[in-house]
């Protein structure tokens, strides 16, 4: 091996960078420190148990470095890199028979690794670049000084440790620092070891330091461009012939990149070596030096390696013959050899990628080695030089080269149907495959290598670890359980012709037979297989016909029939003539049992890969002419043959789409938002001289409050393409109307020849954003994300007499945009009955056909709390008599309710999961009675049609299914809940929860400034609402108790973003225990209260006085105090005091005033008449015994002045 120099150099930092030693040390031959994996300091019941021993040197690098390790986990290492990738999680550990673990650290995490350990050194980016340039690039290039005609390149010599874990063999040292690996034998004694020279001579497979390009013309100067091999991505080169050096391609495993071929031969121009095999010396001598009279075979292995088996006897019927030689009617079988035209070797497997074949060319080989008595098969392995489809000529070479011909392809979807397509056309080849339980994060060691998920031959061996059951069945030999795979291999011809013969050998009829191990590879080939849930108890799971990317379930008896027509039609394409045809059809009429609905649960389990189409970065709409690509970044049209994953035919829509020549809109956060946020987070990291925090979180929170209260109407700016409400496209026109809550103003001002203020603007873009996102969330098919909520579409403003009026538009923006990309369930919210479970709601619900359902229409009574779990969980979907289907939240479908009556809860579970949609009455229909004329949506889009979709034309309905694409992008790109905004929302919301009453005089007496930060008695609240508001109101439900009360003066003042009784102002009891105005959540406190006199039914005959209302300063046990964003919040209890005291000094800040403007107040006679009325009130309920004692008023007092004597 050699080694890399960059990956030397900074192994070798010290390592006390990265741990801290120990202040005691008591060896000279090691250096204790704090171990950084179980993050344990000196507390002095611990120990520093991680080592970094001195005399002890070693690794896989050019000059050996400090052997580490920690002592409780037994993890080990050398040097920085594999220290700093193990305290990081950079790298992922394996198991070496006879050795400790070691740590690989590969591709992308390596060059983190090395990246971070430089800036940790103190270099710079500049720095970087110029000492250690290939640690800022993944693909590393650059241009070459001089144009260059032909391909050149700089093969090394050997190859380096990050060479070889590219190509899948993993590379480790012992403790005497011997070099280990994988491809070797583990047989000691065996007379063959891997050497990594082994790969140039059996492969002609180099690694590259360079490799220089053809030039092409740039700018009008021709260009040769260059790329470099680094130790993160390496680059490696396979010649077709290693003594010419005209032919071969460039291949890097690190990337998920085609392979550059080249040929520097006039004749042979780059695509036809694109199609040429390689593979091992065997192989390719072999089909070198084929002739129409030898296969070469043999001579290949007596060439290049004699102790290979091949066959060269097979077994054939004679006649025999009696001792005259004459004919005696008797057959038999004989061995008869050869010829060596048809001498074959025993297997070849045809592989992907050249790191594939390498690594399943040595593993196999050593396990031949290390089982040398029983693993006596011989594998060759085959590859084509450039990213071509299974040709013909592939077949042909591969087939006359090895008895067996195998393909051993990637398990990921793309390359499985590849490979089962390649078996549909070619039946006698063998599709091996990987152990499914590859996808299954337990079963390995890392779920990505290189950068990308576990599928390959060389990921395998990298990164599978055997569970025990399976290591405990191949001996704890990963080889073993490898050729497993390729043994296992099965062919898809699912009939197989037999002869019947007589005593004497005779053939007395031909028949075919259906082959029960090979029928169900077959209907795998033909696309069907069983779709099984890993998590569920069904073990059979779903069947389901796979055709490219498409997947369309079936139930058990249409699987049957469908066996019965794939095997008829078989039957129809591979006759020799029509008696061999009949044959054929009279064997699968008569094998029957072999075909049931209890035999094909034999079909291929997968996993169909529904959910790589959506996920935080990603989304697809399906159309005819293909899928709309959704991303943080663009929106582009994707044809199916690009699709990667499984698709639901049933999500199809049946209709195309044309990508519109720029987008219609653009939604950007407006600058002074993020100006606004950055100050906040600013002040969060700011202290004083003492190293406090110089602003309270009271303080930031009040700050935060009030920029999202502001952000509502400020936060979004919406880009219209420079483009006036008549210019825009029809459907955009539309949205925009529902968003446009000053509509009849905005006609006025372009009547008059004048736009929206800015303030307006950002108005109207606030309200659209709020759409967009509703209508974005619905359709983005990812559920885990932070935005995830139910849209609750209602109307920004209400009638005076809370009536609901509808007609905005609400259920036609769900089914004419939602639409227009996606099926839509529509389930009738008006016969919703409140104590039905809604699973029967959703029996119509067909998973993964209907993306959106839609609760349309809801009334009062329905209660948003029934979809909590199906916004944040799983939910069951049930028909009758048949059993209930639970769909998973990531599965699920996107739920809208639309509605004319606001949200009957506001409480922070709702609102959490809740997000309010606000519509305009932009849209209208006609109401003759209340003279409103209509306003339709057909006057701004001539082809409107919600109710069939398919007959608006195709430019109106891309234009929709645009604007459904910008709004999943927009969501996926913020991924934050846009709300309507509060001041439209909050009177249907609040009149809704809190009643109208209650709502009138809140809005009155929060209205007043003088009730803020100071004690108000809720007592007196109470009464003042009762005497003024809840008597006159004929609704029940507006008069309530004094802990409903509480109850809804907190709900208000939560909606309006008012404080009750911040926490700091609570005293602290000595024990730290909550104080009981903590815990009651009032003070006893003196407040200015109305008092009311003379007033009630005692008073009404007495002419001799008039009631009245007085302002006292009196105490109260139910103190409370009120504070906006914009006051300011007392620190603490004894600031409050302060404040508090402060407040008994002063006069009474609205005193009741009478006609002339005199505070009202009760006399000193007034005073003493109340007090015995009283008092007579109170001896009305005295007296012993407990009986009552009823007394009457006494007369009003006369003036005996007047009286005559």
């Amino acid at each position: 091996m050699i080694f890399d120099p960059l990956i030397s150099e900074i192994a070798a930092l010290p390592l006390t960078m990265l741990v801290r030693p120990a202040d005691v040390q008591n060896d000279d031959t090691q250096t204790a420190c704090w171990c950084p994996f179980s993050k344990e300091e000196g507390d002095g019941a611990n120990t520093p148990h991680f080592i970094i021993y001195k005399n002890e040197r070693g690794g896989l690098y050019k000059d050996p470095v400090s052997r580490w390790m920690c002592t409780r986990t037994k993890r080990q290492g050398y040097g920085a890199i594999e220290l700093y990738a193990a305290i990081h999680n950079l790298g992922f550990w394996s198991e070496h028979k006879g050795c400790a673990s070691s740590i690989t650290v590969e591709g992308e995490n390596l060059r983190k690794v090395c990246r971070e350990l430089a800036v940790k050194c103190g270099y710079s980016e500049d720095e970087i670049a110029k000492r250690w340039p290939s640690i800022l690039h993944r693909d590393y290039r650059g241009v070459s000084d001089r144009p260059l005609t032909s391909f050149d390149f700089q093969p090394k010599t050997d190859f380096t440790p990050q060479e070889l874990t590219a190509l899948g063999c993993s590379v480790w040292v012992d403790s005497s620092n011997k070099a280990h690996f994988g491809f070797d034998t583990d047989r000691l004694d065996s007379k063959w070891h891997f050497e990594p020279y082994f790969i140039q001579q059996d492969f002609a497979i180099y690694s590259l330091t360079e490799c220089t390009l053809p030039a092409v013309n740039r700018n009008g100067e021709p260009v040769s461009e260059k790329i470099y091999g680094t130790p993160f991505n390496p680059l490696f080169l396979a010649y077709v012939d290693a003594e010419d050096e005209r032919c071969g391609c460039v291949f890097r495993p690190a990337m998920d990149v085609p392979p550059i071929v080249f040929s520097n031969d006039e004749e042979v121009k780059p695509s036809k070596v694109s199609r040429w095999l390689s593979g091992d010396r065997v192989f390719t001598f072999a089909v070198e030096h084929r002739t129409t009279e030898s296969t070469a075979v043999r001579r290949a292995i007596d060439t290049l390696d004699p102790d290979e088996i091949v066959t060269e006897t097979k077994q054939v019927w004679t006649e025999g013959e009696d001792k005259d030689g004459v004919p005696n009617g008797r057959w038999q079988l004989t061995e008869e050899p050869i010829e060596d035209k048809d001498i074959k070797a025993q297997g070849v497997i045809f592989c992907t990628t050249p790191q594939d074949a390498v690594a399943t060319y040595y593993h196999l080989k050593a396990l031949r080695y290390t089982f040398p008595k029983t693993q006596q098969k011989w594998f060759h392995v085959a590859f084509s030089y450039g990213k071509v489809d299974f040709s013909p000529v592939h077949y042909n070479k591969l087939s006359r080269f090895a008895e067996r011909v195998y393909t051993l392809f990637p398990n990921d979807n793309r390359s499985v149907l590849a490979a089962r397509a390649i078996g549909r056309r070619y039946r006698d080849i063998l599709r091996a495959s990987l152990p499914p339980n590859m996808s299954d994060r337990l079963y390995l060691r890392t779920p990505r290598v290189f950068a990308r998920p576990v599928r390959s031959v060389r990921d395998f061996f990298l990164a599978y670890r055997m569970p025990k059951e399976e290591s405990f069945l191949y001996d704890d030999d990963l080889d073993r359980r490898f050729v497993a795979c390729i043994t296992s291999a099965l062919s898809s011809c699912p009939m197989e012709k037999k002869q019947k013969r007589d005593t004497r050998g005779r053939v007395k009829e031909d028949y075919y037979v259906i082959d029960p191990a090979t029928v169900w590879e077959f209907m795998a080939a033909e696309g069907y297989v069983r779709d099984v849930d890993m998590e569920s108890t069904d073990k059979i799971g779903r069947f389901v016909h796979i055709s490219g990317p498409f997947a369309d379930e079936l139930d058990a008896p249409s699987m049957v029939q469908r066996v019965q027509e794939c095997l008829t039609e078989y039957a129809r394409q591979n006759n020799s003539d029509p008696e061999d045809y009949r044959l054929m059809v009279q064997a699968i009429s008569r094998d029957n049992r072999e075909v049931n609905e209890k035999t094909i649960g034999s079909l291929p389990a997968v996993q169909v890969n529904y959910k790589d189409g959506y996920g935080p970065d990603v989304d697809y709409f399906y159309f005819q002419n293909g899928a709309l690509r959704i991303t943080k970044d663009e929106i582009t049209l994707v044809p199916y043959s690009q699709i990667d994953f499984n698709i639901d035919r049933g999500e199809v829509m049946p209709w195309p789409f044309y990508m519109p020549q720029s987008h219609p809109f653009a939604i950007e956060e407006n600058p002074v938002y993020q100006d606004r946020k950055k100050a906040i987070e600013a002040k969060r990291e700011q202290k004083d001289d003492n190293g406090q925090p110089l602003y309270t979180l009271q303080q930031l929170a009040s700050e935060s409050t009030e920029l999202a209260l502001w952000a509502q109407g400020h936060r979004w700016m919406v880009d219209w393409k420079g483009k006036q409400d008549k210019d825009m496209c029809p459907s955009l026109r539309v949205l925009r109307g529902f968003a446009n809550e000053d509509w009849k103003t905005e006609q006025d001002l372009l009547h008059a020849g004048k736009t929206f203020s800015s303030e307006e603007q950002l108005e109207l873009d606030g309200r659209m954003a709020n759409l967009v996102f509703c209508l974005g969330r619905v359709l983005w098919r990812y559920r885990e994300s932070k935005s995830n909520c139910i849209p609750y579409l209602v109307e920004n403003t209400v009638s005076s007499n809370g009536r609901a009026e509808g007609g905005s538009g609400k259920s036609t923006f769900v089914k004419m945009f939602a639409g227009s990309c996606c099926y839509i369930l529509d389930i009738d919210g008006k016969n919703i009955e409140p104590s039905r479970d809604l699973s029967f709601s959703l029996s119509r619900y067909v998973h993964r056909h209907h993306r959106v359902v839609h609760w349309e229409d809801v009334n009062q009574n329905f209660s948003i709390k029934s979809l909590y779990n199906y916004a944040t969980g799983s939910f069951v979907t049930q028909k009758k008599f048949v059993d209930p289907q639970e769909i998973k939240l990531s599965e699920g479908p996107g739920h809208v309710v639309s509605s004319n009556y606001p949200l009957s809860d506001m409480d922070d579970s709702t609102m959490r999961r809740v997000c309010l949609g606000g519509f305009s009455h932009r849209f209208s229909g006609e109401n003759i009675l209340k003279n409103k004329a209509a306003r339709y949506i057909s006057d701004v889009m001539p082809d409107f049609n919600p109710v069939s979709l398919d007959r608006m034309s195709n430019r109106t309905r891309s234009q929709l299914i645009m604007i459904c694409a910008i709004a999943v992008q927009f969501v996926m790109r913020f991924d934050e809940k846009v709300d309507a905004q509060k001041k439209y929302m909050e009177q249907r919301t609040l009149t809704q929860s809190l009643g109208e009453s209650f709502l009138r005089f809140a809005r009155v007496f929060f209205g007043q400034e003088h009730v803020y930060g100071v004690p108000i008695d809720l007592d007196s609240m109470l009464e003042e609402y009762k005497a003024d508001y809840a008597e006159a109101s004929k609704n029940k439900n507006d008069s309530f108790s004094t802990k409903a009360f509480k109850r809804r003066v907190m709900d208000y003042c939560e909606t309006c973003g008012i404080t009750m009784n911040p926490p700091q102002m609570f005293r602290k009891t000595k024990n730290g225990q909550p104080s009981k105005a903590e815990q009651t959540n009032y003070f006893a406190h003196q407040a200015w209260c109305t008092r009311r006199y003379f007033e009630g039914r005692e008073w009404e005959g007495d002419t001799t006085i008039q009631p009245k209302q007085v302002r006292e300063l009196v105490r109260t046990e139910h103190a409370v105090y009120f504070y906006r964003t914009k006051d300011k919040q007392p620190a603490d209890y004894d600031e409050l005091m302060a404040t508090y005291t402060e407040f008994l000094k002063q006069p009474d800040p609205a005193p009741i005033l009478d006609d002339k403007g005199n505070v009202v107040v009760l006399t000193d006679e007034e005073r003493q008449r109340w007090r015995d009325f009283k008092d007579r009130r109170q001896g009305k309920y005295s007296g012993g015994g407990g009986t009552v004692v009823t007394t009457t008023p006494a007369p009003p007092a006369v003036d005996e002045s007047d009286l005559p004597f």
